[in-house]
């Protein structure tokens, strides 16, 4: 093994360094490989088995150095380093097929694109590319198959309805309690009078896609009355061709926002600091008389 191997080896040593620490460390300390003193952790392979480790490589003053022969290398001990060599392979597979696929799509799109214009009669919006775009469109629940419809909106009701104590339906004793406090009779002012209860989310039939989680929804007024967050599983095919029979986004309720941080995050202050004072007006959504709303893209 030459001088320049074992410089290379020992600059390969310190990059490792800087991984980030393993599970159960502070995240702030690093993990070296080389600790500068001795080759604890690590293994060697030499050309000539009767020859041993100290024999070629020796630590003086935090220094690796390197006798240069026989011929031979070091390999570190360390699992997270080996299970990174042992993935390489699949990750450059995996590198290559995604070239190929990028080709192929390369090829695929003009005729993709002819195809969308051809239906949409020549006239289509161009793609979002990172610019402010809005999107209109209604308050409007949906038939999502046969027997199954999804309301315009869900309530408080339905956190206790689903609360499983598990997974995304774990919902934290104190939001539970603060429920169970208002449909015993406690006065909110972010209670829906149409539905009895606070509103939690909404659907509308906004065109959204992944990357616009957070755009602000406004009513017909220019009022803020949600955050877009999601949509419907039948909505996911919209990325390709939107469906206005179908597609659905999905928005978190304003009034759910602020109930949250007056009666469970106890920030009732924010909300005064936010100078909230009174909320938005046309804000209720009935399937019979869908509401208009814009979300921003």
């Amino acid at each position: 093994m030459t001088r320049g191997a074992c410089t290379l080896l020992v600059g390969m040593a310190l990059m490792a360094a800087c991984f980030p620490a393993r599970a159960g460390e502070p995240s702030a300390k690093a993990v070296p490989l080389f600790n500068g003193v001795n080759l604890d952790g690590w293994d060697y392979h030499l050309v000539d088995p009767k020859v041993k480790m100290g024999d070629v490589w020796r630590v003086e003053d935090g220094v690796l150095i390197c006798k240069g022969e026989p011929l031979g290398y070091l390999a570190t001990k360390d699992s997270f380093i080996l299970l990174a060599a042992a993935m390489e392979p699949l990750t450059e597979a995996n590198r290559e097929a995604s070239k190929n696929r990028g080709g192929a799509q390369a090829r695929l799109m003009p005729r993709y694109m002819e195809a969308l214009l051809a239906k949409a009669g020549g006239l289509m919006a161009p793609d979002a590319n990172g610019t402010l775009r809005v999107t209109y469109g209604q308050v409007q629940g949906v038939d999502a198959k046969d027997g199954l419809r999804y309301k315009p909106q869900t309530t408080l009701a339905g956190i206790l309805e689903k609360n499983t104590g598990q997974g995304d339906f774990d919902a934290p004793k104190v939001q539970l309690d603060a429920i169970n406090a208002l449909h015993m009779g406690k006065k909110t002012r972010y209670i829906d009078p149409s539905l009895k209860d606070v509103p939690v989310n909404f659907l509308s039939t906004v065109d959204t896609t992944g990357g616009n989680s957070g755009s602000p929804t406004l009513n017909a007024k220019g009022e803020f009355v949600g955050l877009l967050f999601d949509g419907t599983y039948e909505s996911v095919a919209s990325d390709y061709l939107f469906d206005p029979v179908t597609t659905r986004s999905i928005h978190v309720d304003t009034r759910y926002m602020l109930w949250n941080m007056a009666e469970v995050d106890g920030a009732s202050h924010l909300v005064k600091e936010m100078g909230i004072l009174g909320l938005p007006t046309g804000t209720q959504a009935r399937s019979s008389a869908p509401s208009k709303t814009a979300g921003a893209k």
